[in-house]
């Protein structure tokens, strides 16, 4: 059986419109759109390991608008494809990208989660692949348990396909998957991430400059706690899941 083409795309651009330029801000060592490259590309590796029947090959790509010089500039060497579209119809660049690669999977990630976790991106992949989902998300407000801020979507071509043929609304057209989520077609098998744990009641995604405080404080505290436990039982006997 051939490879199953997947792509882990992370929507981003300069000039958000609450917090512009928040993809260049430090988080740690890096910025904040780099963590996000980072972890697709851990994730992209796991994959690419499974000895599953059918593998999967990924693909990691930014996707951002068109003549934004300093993101193209600033991220050239990321370690991601760069993939440029329409500023407003992001739907579009997602379609468009899957029509360049003739990808399978497109996995949505965004810019402003910058600590969102490979395996959480991993897991949405293998879910959907190996189940035959058409979309699979943690985001559904209504039964998410994951905090705001580790947000993954993975849509099947199939799922795209039908974005393309009935979206309408410039709102569908931006925020890419909600029509999905709102019609819930019966055309499509769809599927749920979700945790025993909850912790939907916390926000840690980026829209303003305190909510980079806040997730700064947070992934100092992580880094604090990753340090100790190293320490204390070694690199070797120190296991995340």
């Amino acid at each position: 059986m051939e490879e199953i083409n997947v792509l882990i795309c992370i929507q981003a651009r300069t000039n958000s419109t609450r917090f512009p330029q928040k993809i260049y801000q430090s988080l740690g060592k890096k910025m904040v759109l780099q963590h996000v490259v980072d972890e697709a590309l851990s994730s992209k590796l796991y994959i690419e390991r499974l000895k599953h029947v059918p593998a999967i090959k990924c693909h990691v790509l930014v996707l951002h608008p068109e003549n934004d010089i300093q993101l193209t500039t600033t991220f050239k060497n990321c370690g991601a494809m760069l993939v440029c579209g329409s500023e407003k119809d992001v739907l579009s660049r997602f379609i468009k990208a899957q029509q360049l690669f003739k990808a399978d999977y497109v996995v949505r990630l965004t810019s402003d989660c910058p600590l969102v976790l490979d395996f959480m991106i991993s897991k949405h992949i293998s879910v959907a692949v190996y189940n035959n989902y058409d979309y699979v998300s943690n985001v559904d407000e209504e039964v998410r348990t994951v905090f705001d801020g580790m947000d993954v979507e993975i849509m099947s071509s199939n799922a795209l396909k039908y974005l393309a043929e009935n979206v309408t609304s410039d709102l569908d057209k931006e925020h890419v998957t909600t029509l999905i989520r709102k019609n819930m077609p019966k055309s499509l098998k769809l599927g749920f991430i979700y945790s025993k744990l909850d912790s939907s009641d916390m926000k840690l995604s980026l829209d303003t400059p305190e909510d980079l405080e806040q997730i700064r404080a947070y992934f100092h505290k992580k880094e604090h706690k990753n340090s100790l436990a190293f320490k204390k039982y070694g690199k070797k006997g120190v296991h995340a899941v």
